[in-house]
C-alpha cells in the first residue's frame, strides 16, 4: 500500500507546510534524519510527483559561498548525486532492504497478469480462426483492412473490425465464437502500436505498420517467457525476423523500446479492466 501523504518528520507534532526548496536543504534534512535530530529549518520532504516531474519549486544557484536560491532543475544534478540522494532517502525511510523485492514482484505481476495472459489469448484466437478457415482474422493481420468486397453494401467495404463487431452482435454471447471475437477485438488494441496516439510520437518516424505488428507479437512472446523481465532492454529493443525471412534491425526500423512497449501493454490492460 502506497500512501499519498507527504513524508514528515516523525518527531514533529504534525505535518510541516514548507517543502524542500534546495539541494542544501535536502542535504540538511537527510543528515538530520540519519543522526536522529530535527533539522534547523521548517521543512519536510515533500518531493511529490508533480514536483519531480518538472523542477524543485525553488530556484538555486551555485556560487562561491555555496548553493543559493536561484535556478535549479533536477537535470542540473549529476547522475551520481541523484543516485546518492536516492540511496540515502531509501535508508532514511527504512526501505532499502525491500526495494529489490518490490521491483521483482512488480515485474512478476506484470508478466503473469498482463503479458502471459495476452500471449495465451493470441494463441487461442489464432487457433480458432485457423481451424475455421478464416486466416484473415489472425492476430498478425490488421483489422483495419477491408473484410471482403461488397460487405458494406452500396459498393462500400467494411473493415475486418466492423465485420467482427457485426458478427458479435448477431450471435449468442454464450457461444465460444462470441468470446473469441471479443478477445480478438481487444487484442488489436494491444498489438496495433501505430494506433496509440501517445506511443506514435515516441517512435519518432514513419514505421511499417506490418513490421510494428509483428514486432509487438514477437516481444509479447519473448516477455511471456521471461518471468522477471531479466532480458528486457530498457532503452532499446530486439531485431525482428519477419515471416518472409527478412531481418528488420531495431535501430533502423523506428520501433519502440521495451520500456515503451511494456507501458503501452499496461495502459491497455488498465483501459480494459477499469471503468470508463
Amino acid at each position: 500500500h502506497f500512501s499519498r501523504a507527504p513524508l514528515v518528520d516523525r518527531q514533529a507534532p504534525g505535518p510541516v507546510e514548507n517543502p524542500i526548496r534546495s539541494k542544501e536543504e535536502l542535504d540538511q534534512f537527510l543528515a538530520a534524519r540519519r543522526h536522529g535530530t530535527r533539522p534547523d529549518y521548517s521543512s519536510a520532504l515533500q518531493l511529490h510527483a508533480p514536483h519531480t516531474r518538472r523542477t524543485f519549486r525553488s530556484r538555486c544557484d551555485v556560487s562561491s559561498t555555496g548553493i543559493t536560491h536561484a535556478s535549479m532543475n533536477l537535470s542540473d544534478l549529476s547522475k551520481l548525486d541523484i543516485a546518492r540522494k536516492a540511496e540515502e532517502t531509501k535508508t532514511v525511510l527504512g526501505i532499502s532492504d525491500h526495494i529489490d523485492k518490490w521491483v521483482q514482484n512488480t515485474k512478476a505481476w506484470l508478466v503473469s497478469t498482463v503479458i502471459v495472459r495476452l500471449q495465451r489469448d493470441i494463441e487461442a484466437v489464432d487457433q480458432f480462426f485457423q481451424q475455421h478457415g478464416m486466416p484473415q482474422f489472425l492476430c498478425c493481420q490488421s483489422l483495419s483492412d477491408a473484410a471482403a468486397a461488397g460487405t458494406g453494401g452500396f459498393g462500400m467495404q467494411k473493415t475486418k473490425e466492423q465485420f467482427l463487431n457485426e458478427q458479435y452482435n448477431n450471435i449468442s454471447k454464450d457461444q465460444p465464437g462470441a468470446q473469441v471475437i471479443q478477445r480478438r477485438i481487444i487484442i488489436e488494441k494491444y498489438i496495433n502500436l501505430s494506433a496509440n496516439p501517445v506511443l506514435r510520437p515516441q517512435i519518432g518516424g514513419p514505421s511499417d505498420p506490418n513490421v510494428m505488428r509483428h514486432y509487438a507479437l514477437q516481444r509479447v512472446k519473448d516477455f511471456s517467457l521471461d518471468r522477471y523481465l531479466e532480458k528486457m532492454e530498457f532503452d532499446r529493443g530486439q531485431d525482428l525476423v519477419m515471416p518472409d525471412g527478412r531481418t528488420c534491425r531495431w535501430s533502423d526500423s523506428n520501433l519502440p523500446n521495451d520500456s515503451m512497449l511494456l507501458l503501452h501493454f499496461f495502459s491497455i490492460y488498465l483501459d480494459e479492466h477499469l471503468p470508463p
